[in-house]
């Protein structure tokens, strides 16, 4: 394990001159680029915390929500490159960079930009983001909560097949959320 990581920061390294020539050269910037940063941060993130959790006395433990300097320094380099991306457009990024916003990982929590990177996505037809948003909706998280408009985009995305957006039409159809109530309906979705 110890020897692929390795291997694994050793490509991450190599990734910040590798972005900057493809940006200098006028050529996008690929999301996948951003999801190996991200996801060897979240590794880090949960080696440390399991570090943390075996140790014998729960006295010396470091809280829970404490991210190890390594992992939030990829986060926020994961970040950046998805913003470069969401920047030229790809709605996978603009997904994504709106997740760290929400979560606050890798940038400050802000709900009304990660709000504002899910409309970006959604816009353009993003599966993930329009559930994002219809639950922003329904919870209120960076915008006025409107039920109407949450039914909308949970209707939007189970249309295209997600599962979750699907239980949560089917849910607002049993009791009578953002739509008028419906039994029948409620048991189709």
């Amino acid at each position: 394990m110890e020897k692929a990581t390795g291997r694994i920061m050793e490509k991450i390294r190599a990734i910040p001159g590798a972005v900057d020539d493809h940006i200098r050269a006028g050529r996008t910037v690929a999301c996948n680029v951003s999801r190996t940063v991200i996801g060897v941060a979240r590794q880090r993130y949960r080696d440390a915390r399991r570090d943390r959790t075996d140790r014998t006395s729960p006295l010396t433990a470091a809280p829970l929500g404490c991210v190890p300097r390594k992992a939030h320094r990829l986060l926020r380099r994961a970040c950046l490159y998805y913003q470069l991306a969401a920047d030229q457009g790809y709605s996978d990024a603009q997904c994504n960079v709106g997740i760290c916003y929400f979560n606050g990982e890798g940038v400050e929590k802000n709900l009304f930009e990660a709000f504002r990177y899910f409309q970006l996505a959604a816009n353009q037809g993003h599966l993930e983001a329009q559930f994002n948003i219809g639950n922003c909706y329904e919870y209120g998280k960076g915008v006025e909560k409107n039920l109407f408009e949450s039914f909308r985009y949970y209707q939007l995305a189970a249309n295209q097949g997600n599962s979750d957006a699907q239980f949560n039409i089917g849910n607002c159809y049993f009791n009578g959320i953002g739509v008028e109530k419906n039994l029948f309906e409620s048991f189709r979705y």
